[in-house]
């Protein structure tokens, strides 16, 4: 079995007391920074974000941040990816992640921040996310915001196939409590038939590269 095998994968809901044992790389946003928008956004969404890992190590996390402006969404913050696991899926896994959340906490769509510079965890390539089904919302010539709107993708035949096998995937996370919800199961090994994307027209996406 290979070392980056799917199979051996597990994908789980973060809370803020996660977020600090995260091997973040150096260029990631200062730790207390991290943990305030953290606390924030369990506060708000009931989650922060989600974390894949492989055996007991975290190869990657996606966080969110705090709600903005646009109420019908969630945010990310940051897309971190262990270096010897880029190029094996493991952002889009977490992508799929978040969007499937976003889906069960009645939310229509996420949003992110791209570069066209120096791409870091918290700015990827917009290629990046224009490559995961992002569209530009709000132009900029270093860092235009990026949007993937739930509604209008799962109508499309390989995104609406996506988000209801990770969104049947998600049910069974170990949640942090909700303010409306408190009985949620352990988090579940993420098998490669759950993480699939059905075939579309050729896109090889690619892991965030991170630059200090």
């Amino acid at each position: 079995m290979s070392t980056h095998d799917r199979s051996t994968r597990r994908i789980r809901l973060l809370t803020p007391a996660d977020v600090d044992e995260l091997p973040l790389c150096k260029g990631c946003s200062g730790g207390s920074d991290r943990l305030a928008r953290a606390v924030e956004a369990q506060d708000h969404y009931g989650w922060c974000g989600v974390r894949l890992g492989h055996s007991s190590a975290a190869v990657g996390a996606a966080l969110i941040g705090p709600p903005t402006t646009d109420v019908d969404s969630t945010r990310i913050g940051l897309v971190w990816v262990h270096p010897q696991w880029r190029g094996h899926g493991v952002g889009r896994q977490l992508l799929q992640a978040v969007a499937a959340q976003t889906r069960r906490s009645g939310l229509d769509a996420v949003i992110g921040t791209g570069s066209r510079l120096v791409p870091t965890c918290q700015a990827p390539p917009v290629e990046w996310w224009l490559q995961h089904g992002f569209e530009v919302m709000q132009d900029d010539p270093a860092h235009p915001l990026v949007r993937l709107d739930l509604d209008r993708t799962v109508t499309w035949p390989w995104w609406s196939s996506l988000v209801e096998r990770v969104r049947r995937a998600v049910l069974q996370w170990d949640a942090p409590p909700h303010p409306t919800s408190r009985s949620m199961r352990s988090e579940i090994p993420v098998s490669p038939a759950e993480q699939g994307i059905p075939a579309h027209p050729p896109i090889h996406p690619r892991e965030v590269p991170v630059s200090h």
